[in-house]
Formats: C-alpha cells, sequence, structure tokens
C-alpha cells in the first residue's frame, strides 16, 4: 500500500508588521519630553529637599508638616496594599491613626536616592534600609 503524501504547508508572505498609530506618537511624544525636560542642580535640589521633608517629617510624626507638602490629588503606592491611596485626605487619615508606630521608632539607613524628571514632575526612586526600635534595641527590618 501506497503512503499518502502529507501536504505541503503553504508558504505564504506574511505583511510586514506595523506599529499603530498611537503608539509610535506615544513613543515619539515620550522621547521628545525626556529630551526637552533637563533639571537644573538648583531644581533638583529643591525638589529633594521637598522630598527628604516629607520622610522626616513621617519618621518623627510631624503630621503638620506632611500634610502641608502634599498637593490634593496625592497619590501614594506603598509597600502593603493597605497603604494605597489616591489623594492627600486618605493619605493624612491613615498618616495619623498609625503614626505611633513609626514616630521614634523607625530609621531609614543607607538611603541611596534618584531623581528623575518625568513630565512636568520629578520622580523619586529610593532604596534604604529600614531599622525599627525593638525593646530598646534598633534592629535590622527591611531592605
Amino acid at each position: 500500500m501506497k503512503k499518502k503524501k502529507s501536504p505541503s504547508p503553504v508558504k505564504k508572505k506574511l505583511p510586514a508588521k506595523r506599529k499603530s498609530k498611537t503608539a509610535a506618537s506615544h513613543k515619539k511624544k515620550t522621547a521628545t519630553l525626556k529630551s526637552k525636560i533637563k533639571l537644573t542642580k538648583h531644581q533638583e535640589a529643591e525638589a529633594r529637599k521637598a522630598h527628604d521633608l516629607y520622610w522626616k517629617s513621617y519618621i518623627v510624626g510631624d503630621l503638620k508638616t506632611l500634610a502641608s507638602l502634599l498637593v490634593d490629588h496625592y497619590t501614594q503606592i506603598g509597600s502593603v496594599e493597605n497603604e494605597v491611596f489616591f489623594n492627600k485626605k486618605d493619605a493624612v487619615k491613615f498618616v495619623k491613626t498609625t503614626i505611633d508606630q513609626v514616630a521614634g521608632n523607625v530609621e531609614m539607613r543607607n538611603r541611596i536616592t534618584k531623581a528623575e524628571p518625568m513630565d512636568e514632575f520629578i520622580l523619586f526612586s529610593e532604596q534604604c534600609d529600614l531599622y525599627v526600635l525593638t525593646e530598646g534595641a534598633w534592629t535590622f527590618y527591611s531592605k
């Protein structure tokens, strides 16, 4: 008995992949914005001063100073699910109810902070070692 030949796959030329106009224009717009925005040393220093004041006021429990640094449409993405806020009111309310756990009991050590212009904003990313005061001794908590 003869075996039937299986049909050979049809080779069809696929059309070239095209980027959508939206994606292409977004990429171009983003590249243009990034290339136009350059932080001066003074601008970065002023922004960094506000960033550092925010963390200092949080760590010492100065709620008034902390709140004065936030705009009404403030967004916070914390390290756990219940630390996500999309406005100043909710963020300040959370800090008010939890500040006793932090004030005088937390230290940020070995801080590495980077500032990056993003559209009309400055994005800070920070890594540090977090220490907590436990039974009179500073204990490493998290990186």
